[in-house]
This record gives C-alpha cells, structure tokens and sequence, in this order.
C-alpha cells in the first residue's frame, strides 16, 4: 500500500513538472510569435505610411509661412523637380526632405531597383531632389526651417503643373496641324470604354509596333517647347539657331531625364483627352500619375535596351542639338550635389559633439 501511495506520488509529481515544462515552453512560443507578429505589423504600418504620403491627391491647402529671402530659390526647385523628376508629390514632400538612409547606398537608383518597394520609391525620389537642390539651400531643408521649404517647395510644384497645362493647351494644337482624332491617337477601346497606356501617338507615324515608343514627333516638338519654349519649333523647322535663354538655360539642363519623357507623354494625353484640369485622375478616367509612374518605371527598367536608349538619343539631340554625346549622361545624373549634401550633414554632426 504504501508502495502504492509513494509511486502515485512520485507519478503526480513527475506530471506537474512536465506539465509546468510544457506550459513554460509554449508560453515562450507564443512570445516569440507575438513578437515576430509585431515586427510584421510595424513593418506593414511603415509601408502604409509610406503609401499614403505618395499617393497623389486632386487638391491639398498649401501652409501659410512668412516671406524668407530664399523662397524664389525654392519655388525654383520645385519647378524644376516637377518638369525633370516628380508631377506629384503631395505629402510626399516631407518624406523626401529627410536625409537619405545609408542602408540603401549599395541600391542601383539608375535601374528598376528603385522600384522594388515603397521605401526604394521614396529613397530614390530623396536622392534625387538632392541632385537639384543647390548647396545654399540644404539648411532650409534640415533645420527647423524644413516646414517652410515644403510649403514653398509644394507651391513650385504646383504652379509648374499649372503653367505646363497651359502650355500644352497653347503648343499642341501647332504641333498637331489640325490632326486632332483624339480617339484614335489616345488609343480608345470602344468595347471596354479606356484608353490605352501606350496610344499610338506615342510612336512615329502612329505605328505602334515600332519599338520607338515616346518618339513621335508630337511628344519630340512639346518636348522641345517645355525646355525650350515655343519659338524653338519654329527654329527647329527653319533650321535656325535655337534660343537658349530658356528654362533649359536656366536650370543648367544638357541631357532629358526619364522623369522628364514621362512627363511628356502624360502631357501629350491631356492635352488630347480634353481634361479640364491636369491632376492625378481626369474627368476622362486616364490615371495621369500612375501611368507617369509606369512609364518612369519602364524607362529605368530598360535602360540598357537598344530601342529605350535610342529614346533617349532622339530626345537628346531634339532639345541638346549642340550638346555632345555622352553615352552614360541620359539617365546617370551628376552626384556631386549629393555628396556635397552627405558631407554638410556630417560636417553639422561633428559641430554637435562636445570638445
């Protein structure tokens, strides 16, 4: 009996420690599940935020900010930005001011690299504004100043949009010479009511199995009137000097970007669509800013593509006729303001550690 009593024991006792291993080692499982949930949720979160920040918006109230000395400089910028690298920023701005991540100095921005997910998007686009901002303004955008070169920046952005609409409203039908069967150039679909993302006025005599897309002469003359303004297609057909004071002039402009044939192609079918206003999605249902994101993303993508460096070519001795050739120069942008950027942040880290 007692034998009996000892072993029941000895058995209970066994099967409480067994049980309190098991219970230890599923209350760790489940931690370690917790967290790595967690993890995942910050990680979904950031990307939302990311996307919500990018995603184009019809209207947004600029910020009231007081007149600084520097503000023609910033509108500047973003006019520029506007025509050579991004339409649509929105709240995006504020992410892009931000000093670029070190983790992504390896990435290829010259490539579709850029668009392996949210964060490459917004980093690539952070690297490049730091391409166009000259040096005498990378305080205003790091210091407590930042709010005031997002509210001037944005309104660049916007007033570029707006004088862009204009002048394609103004050029287009010039270049056009009264061909305007707008139906048949945006490439509708009669059956499924949408226009076609690559319309064949996109390609040289409307052919649109040519492999030269974005190389019609409509997109090759507005292109020529944005950097160049509307007396050049008048140069251009007499075979005169082309005038240089110019936005080209201005921006020290010598090769096209794909930013900048991108937007040509979005302006080419607003001008034709009859879009009252030129935002993000018009009134006759062609997404402007995603098609401008495809079409950048396509560009970058086949880069190294004959038929895409051609493009490049085309555009090149279009608007840079007396610019010499340089293979690498379309879509590899000079750095040099990047870096000089890089080095003032350190040079700013260094005079906040105490001697």
């Amino acid at each position: 009996m007692t034998v009996t009593r000892r072993t029941c024991l000895l058995t209970l006792t066994l099967l409480f420690q067994v049980h309190r291993r098991i219970g230890k080692y599923y209350a760790r499982s489940a931690q370690l599940k917790v967290s790595k949930l967690y993890r995942e949720l910050k990680k979904v979160r950031k990307e939302k935020a990311t996307l919500e920040a990018m995603k184009p918006r019809t209207r947004r109230r600029l910020q009231r900010t007081n007149a600084q000395p520097n503000d023609d400089s910033i509108m500047k910028v973003g006019c520029h930005f506007t025509y050579m690298n991004e339409v649509w920023m929105c709240d995006a701005v504020s992410l892009a001011v931000m000093p670029p991540d070190p983790d992504f100095d390896n990435t290829n921005w010259n490539s579709a690299e850029r668009y392996t997910n949210p964060e490459t998007q917004m980093e690539g686009i952070r690297r490049d504004l730091r391409m166009v901002v000259p040096p005498f303004l990378y305080g205003s955008m790091i210091d407590g100043s930042s709010d005031h070169f997002i509210a001037k920046f944005d309104h660049g952005m916007q007033q570029q949009r707006s004088n862009a609409a204009e002048h394609v409203r103004e050029v287009l039908p010039i270049i056009m010479n009264g061909e305007l069967d707008r139906d048949m150039l945006l490439g509708l679909d009669s059956n499924k009511g949408k226009y076609n993302l690559l319309p064949p006025v996109f390609y040289p005599k409307w052919n649109t199995k040519d492999k030269c897309v974005f190389t019609s002469n409509v997109l090759l003359d507005l292109g020529l009137c944005l950097l160049r303004g509307p007396s050049a297609l008048r140069a251009k057909k007499e075979g005169k000097y082309i005038n240089t004071h110019t936005v080209a002039k201005q921006w020290g402009l010598t090769t096209v970007t794909p930013g900048f044939i991108a937007l040509v192609a979005i302006l080419t079918r607003f001008g034709l669509s009859g879009d009252p206003e030129f935002v993000p999605v018009g009134e006759s249902g062609i997404t402007y800013a995603e098609d401008f994101k495809a079409y950048k993303l396509m560009l970058y993508k086949y880069y190294n593509k004959p038929s895409i460096q051609s493009v490049f070519k085309v555009y090149n001795d279009t608007i840079f006729p007396s610019q010499p050739a340089d293979k690498d120069s379309n879509v590899r942008c000079d750095d040099t303001r990047y870096i000089e950027f890089m080095a003032c942040m350190s040079d700013e880290s260094e005079s906040e550690v105490p001697t």
